[in-house]
């Protein structure tokens, strides 16, 4: 999770095997935490189309159907939301420079979820400097 606030990391999920963002999201119950409730802006990709059932002040992009185009309105909204999503991606990528999503784990699974936590702690390291 990442808080655009802050600017940085705050924490690290990890699962075995695929699992898709959403699942995780619900297991790790992490929508359940005050500070989560609290943020001002909470806002996802439509991978969490189900977000507001969980947080009320989810912010999702409009989809957009083959019977139901998109109005103006709604493309300038889901514009403004990328915008501000891009720091989440940029991030992202500043993750996977360390390769750890693209190679073949060959170590034990408890391993893995230091692994990542030690990434983010370096990212937020370098964000900040």
């Amino acid at each position: 999770m990442y808080s655009t606030d802050l600017n940085q990391i705050l924490s690290v999920e990890t699962n075995v095997g695929s699992v898709h963002d959403f699942k995780m999201f619900k297991q790790s119950r992490i929508w359940k935490y005050k500070f989560i409730q609290n943020t001002e802006r909470q806002e996802f990709d439509l991978g969490f189309l189900g977000a507001k059932n969980y947080l009320k002040k989810a912010i999702l992009p409009h989809k957009n159907s083959k019977n139901k185009k998109l109005t103006l309105i709604q493309k300038k909204e889901n514009r403004e939301l990328s915008k501000s999503r891009i720091k989440v991606e940029n991030i992202n990528r500043e993750i996977k420079i360390f390769r750890i999503c693209k190679e073949t784990r060959r170590h034990k699974q408890r391993k893995h979820n230091l692994f990542w936590n030690l990434i983010a702690g370096v990212v937020n390291f370098k964000l900040r400097n």
